[in-house]
């Protein structure tokens, strides 16, 4: 299948699940349009491949030749939006362990300045105690 210009078809399912696995991943909502699409180009590529190569007419074959060249685009988009997913998904963990630092380091701050008040009201008392003392 691989000789007459198909894309084999462990590529084309690739395709379609790595799309499905991308969108899902994510948690958006496929387009109506294009998850069909891409089942029923899929499923057209499989027919045509059914078809014996000595009996393929030319329309056939230029349509295989399409279709293999339009799964593969896919799959080739598939691969680079799952790849940006990768990158934003790795992004908002970063961005997460920031917020968390921030808000431990406002606790830690707090903390500090808690203690600070804490130490000036100290001393403020014992200065006040020894001068009531003498």
């Amino acid at each position: 299948a691989a000789a007459d210009g198909a894309a084999p078809p462990a590529a084309a399912e690739a395709a379609l699940g790595e799309v499905a696995l991308g969108e899902a991943a994510e948690g958006e909502v496929a387009e109506e349009v294009e998850e069909p699409r891409i089942v029923t180009l899929f499923r057209r590529l499989k027919e045509l491949q059914e078809v014996p190569e000595e009996v393929r007419t030319d329309e056939q074959k230029e349509e295989l030749a399409n279709l293999s060249e339009e799964l593969a685009a896919m799959h080739e988009e598939a691969q680079q939006l799952n790849a940006e997913a990768k990158v934003t998904r790795r992004l908002a963990r970063r961005s997460e362990k920031a917020r968390v630092a921030a808000v431990e380091a406002s606790a830690d701050m707090r903390k500090a300045l808690e203690q600070t008040d804490d130490e000036v009201q100290r001393r403020r008392d014992d200065a006040a105690r020894k001068a009531s003392f003498w």
